[in-house]
């Protein structure tokens, strides 16, 4: 059954992962958007050249305001695009996707991308983000076993969510 997928990304920088993504969708005949929040950019491009439709959003605004702001455009952007899916990558869009969640009807699945790393360089923001992300998804994807691992040994999250 074709559905309305949005790949929700948070920076510009070229990404094979998110490109392969993103094409591999299109290809089994989903409607396939892409949005960041961040400026437009080569991975903005690069999808674009595959005929998928490609959207940006960076207000110009303090930190947490911008994060409102982006969490308000989000749902806005799901609702107008009759969005099914919303697949997020990167912590700050998966908290945002997630936050939007309770708002839009399509379900929404955060992708793990990092293992140990918020905690060896002991950055609390980010350990705080994966916190959050943890408790708000239904179900979270995972890139790696050891993504998956370190999630259940260190974050407490049940195995089946993951």
């Amino acid at each position: 059954m074709k559905k309305n997928i949005l790949v929700y990304y948070q920076n510009p920088y070229p990404s094979i992962f998110i490109e392969s993504l993103v094409v591999e969708f299109q290809k089994k005949g989903h409607n396939v958007k892409f949005l960041t929040k961040s400026v437009r950019g080569i991975l903005h491009e690069r999808i674009e050249g595959n005929g998928i439709v490609v959207s940006h959003y960076n207000p110009n605004a303090p930190q947490f305001f911008r994060f409102i702001l982006h969490w308000w455009f989000l749902i806005r952007y799901c609702r107008k695009n009759k969005i099914d899916i919303v697949y997020s990558q990167l912590q700050l869009a998966n908290l945002v996707a997630l936050l939007a969640q309770y708002f839009i009807r399509a379900n929404v699945y955060p992708c793990r991308h990092h293992v140990d790393e918020v905690m060896l360089v002991k950055n609390k923001t980010a350990m705080r983000i994966d916190k959050a992300v943890n408790k708000l998804a239904k179900k979270i994807i995972v890139v790696a076993n050891a993504a998956k691992r370190f999630m259940v040994e260190h974050e407490n999250v049940k195995p089946e969510k993951i």
